[in-house]
């Protein structure tokens, strides 16, 4: 995008400036000045018309000032899990957050959405109304909920796979991936789109569980 608000004065030449700076009587100088006023005045008219069309203009989108996701943390050169910022591509309209990124399970660059664990919290700590799972909660470095409206911006920036990795009480893990993952806005109630499924954690059961505790979560009532 280019600077279009050039001065109008430029566009005259300095001939036809100075030809209405030139008068010596009085009533010529008060004829230049009113001259010149209305010159200015065309002027910020064709500037503010430049810049409306320049802040409406979506031929040339600001990017972001920073990683849309952990995968560009990790591009980086950023390979320790931990806190970082990111600006998806909507972040105009979303903002920068923080996210938990590991950069340890499977090669790295998996931006977290959930963690539960044992960490001091209630049993019912992730009963929450709809509201607290559309801005999301909790603590990134414990357990927490990303929020609904950054997960709609992050699976509809690009092609997104989404990974669970699940431990029982004996230690035992299992994980489960499905290559493509993604939700819909809240106008749509948060629809979950999942398929593509590799691990060990056996798809059928695992994708209905996780449908249904999706539709608890993104359903208009408290879980």
């Amino acid at each position: 995008c280019r600077d279009q608000s050039k001065s109008y004065f430029e566009s005259l030449g300095s001939e036809t400036v100075q030809k209405h700076c030139e008068e010596t009587s009085i009533t010529g100088i008060v004829a230049s000045i009113d001259v010149l006023v209305s010159l200015a005045k065309e002027y910020l008219k064709t500037r503010d018309k430049h810049l409306i069309y320049q802040q409406t203009d979506h031929t040339c989108p600001l990017s972001s000032p920073g990683p849309t996701d952990c995968a560009d943390v990790l591009l980086n050169g950023h390979t320790t899990s931990g806190s970082y910022r990111i600006w998806p591509k909507s972040w105009m309209t979303t903002g920068s957050f923080n996210v938990y990124c590991d950069m340890d399970t499977d090669g790295g660059g998996w931006t977290v959405i959930q963690r539960r664990g044992n960490h001091g919290n209630p049993k019912d700590y992730f009963f929450k109304p709809w509201e607290d799972y559309k801005v999301g909660f909790g603590d990134i470095q414990k357990e927490f909920w990303l929020g609904n409206d950054r997960i709609y911006a992050l699976t509809n920036q690009g092609n997104y796979s989404i990974r669970f990795d699940l431990k029982d009480k004996e230690g035992n893990e299992r994980f489960a991936i499905y290559r493509k993952f993604w939700i819909e806005n809240e106008d749509n109630v948060y629809r979950l789109h999942v398929s593509n499924y590799s691990g060990d954690a056996g798809n059928q059961s695992l994708l209905c569980n996780i449908i249904y505790y999706f539709i608890r979560i993104l359903s208009n009532t408290t879980l």
